[in-house]
């Protein structure tokens, strides 16, 4: 699928990966992947790599009617002593015109975590985008974190057109979570970001900074802070 970039760097952009999926399911019956390099993995304003660099590999597969299906898998790194090590991701979705200039998608994912199966939960994530250029998303989970209870997620991001074929994307989100998800006792945190990007052939580069308000930083500590990050992926 083409601009796989949207997943490889979902925490800075993540309203805009179900975007991007939308878009590989107007090449009906189409494989396609992409494997990306960035320099921290970042979800939701959170690094799941411990500041780390990342290598990340997505495939799927568009259908003419538009489902999909598909695979993506990353290294993370949860902190010292934790077992997970990868997060393996599997997913299928639907894409569709509502109509002139708006778009929706529906996706079931579970985020999987081999040697780690303690952590795999389901989330169901639905978007519109207009005009393709706003994406709006809310995600649903009845087991977020593998914890037993429920958890949200809303965002939303705006790509700007800037000369060079740039596209300038601000994004803002909100995670919501059952009391008790989260050991602070915090019912939510947000995120917020800025990407600078642009695609050359099947080169997706991008620059991205993100940021979560003060509730991420007291529950995530530094994975949570202010942060800037490159990305660099090559899609087939």
């Amino acid at each position: 699928m083409q601009n796989r970039l949207a997943r490889s760097i979902r925490g800075a952009v993540g309203t805009l990966a179900l975007s991007a999926l939308l878009a590989g399911t107007a090449s009906a019956g189409e494989l396609s992947g992409e494997i990306t390099a960035v320099t921290d993995y970042v979800f939701r304003g959170v690094s799941q790599t411990d500041e780390d660099p990342a290598l990340q590999f997505g495939l799927d597969y568009a259908f003419d009617s538009g489902f999909y299906v598909g695979t993506w898998l990353s290294n993370v790194d949860f902190g010292p002593g934790d077992p997970a090590d990868l997060e393996w991701d599997i997913f299928v979705g639907y894409g569709f015109e509502v109509s002139s200039g708006v778009a929706a998608d529906i996706q079931l994912l579970q985020y999987r975590y081999p040697g780690a199966n303690d952590y795999n939960y389901l989330e169901l994530v639905g978007s519109l985008t207009f005009n393709e250029r706003l994406t709006t998303t809310v995600a649903y989970s009845n087991d977020v974190y593998n914890s037993g209870e429920d958890g949200w997620y809303f965002g939303a991001g705006l790509d700007l057109a800037l000369p060079a074929e740039f596209t300038l994307t601000p994004n803002i989100g909100y995670s919501r979570f059952a009391s008790g998800v989260l050991d602070d006792g915090s019912v939510g945190y947000s995120d917020y970001g800025l990407t600078l990007s642009r695609d050359v052939g099947p080169v997706s580069l991008a620059l991205a900074w993100t940021d979560t308000n003060g509730n991420g930083n007291r529950y995530f500590g530094r994975n949570a802070d202010s942060r800037v990050f490159l990305s660099l992926g090559f899609g087939f």
